[in-house]
């Protein structure tokens, strides 16, 4: 039986995804994606990740900071 309901809904989605995309105008989602990801790339190519030998520093202009363990604050 869960089969045949399983089946049955898929079917039905499928049929109503043909009808509203032939008759509305359904937006593009690839090329929305498409666009967000070139975003993406843009902003992380303007904004690297600092490279830093010790992974848990807060890099601040040439200063290495410290994160309080305890109160998440910056120990300056």
């Amino acid at each position: 039986m869960g089969f045949i309901r399983t089946t049955f809904t898929f079917i039905v989605g499928t049929l109503w995804g043909v009808y509203m995309c032939q008759n509305y105008n359904i937006p593009d989602i690839r090329r929305f994606a498409d666009s967000d990801l070139v975003m993406a790339k843009q902003i992380e190519e303007t904004y690297p990740k600092p490279k830093s030998e010790d992974k848990d520093a807060y890099i601040i202009g040439q200063e290495c900071k410290y994160p309080d363990t305890t109160t998440g604050l910056l120990n300056i």
